[in-house]
């Protein structure tokens, strides 16, 4: 165990961990809505870093209906963590 720390909350196990990045992953990829074209290789890495962990720290909020992993950045930014994406 670890205890790796990421958005505020203690994750102890690899399990829990796998699925927040899993998690995560989908808010970024799946939103079933029209939006912003993003390359296959800015989404691939974009992919690979968040399943490196790069972006633990990103609430999950900001991966939602946003472009390439620079939008991501920014409208984590925008929103505090405790917020929801409708504010």
């Amino acid at each position: 165990m670890d205890g790796r720390h990421f958005r505020g909350t203690l994750h102890p196990d690899g399990d829990d961990l796998t699925q927040f990045r899993s998690k995560t992953l989908t808010t970024f990829l799946y939103t079933h809505r029209p939006g912003v074209a993003v390359g296959l290789g800015q989404a691939l890495r974009a992919c690979r870093e968040v399943l490196d962990g790069i972006h633990d720290a990103v609430p999950e909020h900001a991966f939602y209906l946003t472009g390439g992993m620079a939008d991501v950045l920014a409208a984590a930014e925008r929103t505090p963590a405790h917020e929801g994406p409708s504010g």
